[in-house]
């Protein structure tokens, strides 16, 4: 079930969903229902497109993710143009216009993201690092956009996108590595490790110094440990369930929210 959750792109809207309901609880911000739909429909039909528009550029590298979607693109597309018009239909009519402005901004990210990423040769910036900081971006917006103190969300939704790098450069690395020398898998492992304990030492600065945000500190934390055992584990697993792997480990929030964390 978790390979089909993603090779579905389910992967992406959950993980997003899980941060966003703890940056609401941590803000203590009213968030409505369509403004949750919005985030997981767009969030999926983004990253269909972008393993779409993978699956056209490279096809001599194709991984799984990939090779399912180019296998079911017309069911993708399809997928794709029914979520752009229930969301243009249920969701934006009843948002606010500082919300339609503010969603307007990640919108213009995310346009960036792909003229970079799929239209420029050499992208100026690393595609792993654009995902982060977009992914964490739009995850964190509607408890943002809402909040009593927005800025006292920042520094955990800057610690997700690093998080979030993390992830994506750890997959990039072990998708380029397999079937290195055993040094060379050794040495990405090694650098993948001091990263995730890197991550696991701001959050737990984070955990210590912060108020009403602890709990997104709390989180990252997991995630972060979450991160160095898998970059531990990482040469005992395929690469498809290392990819799936990789994505559970940023479910954390599921973990606090179960709890009733506050």
């Amino acid at each position: 079930m978790l390979m089909r959750w993603h090779l579905l792109s389910l992967d992406a809207p959950t993980v997003a969903l899980l941060w966003c309901a703890l940056f609401v609880r941590a803000a203590r911000a009213p968030v409505p229902v369509p403004a949750m739909e919005l985030l997981a429909a767009g969030t999926w039909c983004l990253y269909v497109l972008d393993r779409l528009l993978d699956a056209r550029g490279r096809r001599e590298r194709l991984r799984p993710r990939h090779l399912f979607h180019a296998r079911h693109a017309e069911r993708f597309a399809a997928g794709v143009a029914l979520a752009v018009l229930a969301l243009a239909a249920r969701v934006v009519p009843r948002m606010s216009a500082v919300i339609l402005r503010d969603d307007a901004v990640m919108a213009a990210l995310v346009a960036a993201y792909f003229l970079f990423v799929h239209l420029s040769e050499r992208p100026p910036f690393p595609k792993e690092l654009c995902v982060g900081l977009v992914f964490a971006a739009a995850a964190a917006e509607p408890a943002y956009a809402r909040a009593g103190r927005p800025s006292a969300l920042i520094p955990a939704a800057l610690l997700l996108g690093l998080l979030c790098w993390w992830n994506c450069a750890a997959i990039q690395l072990w998708e380029d590595s397999a079937g290195a020398p055993a040094p060379e898998r050794e040495d990405v492992g090694r650098r993948l490790r001091q990263g995730a304990a890197g991550l696991a030492l701001l959050s737990a600065a984070g955990l210590i110094v912060a108020g009403s945000t602890r709990t997104l500190f709390a989180a990252a934390l997991i995630s972060a440990a979450g991160c160095w055992l898998l970059a531990w584990r990482a040469p005992r697993m395929n690469a498809l369930r290392l990819r799936v792997a990789a994505d559970l480990v940023l479910c954390s929030p599921l973990i606090l929210l179960a709890f009733g964390a506050a």
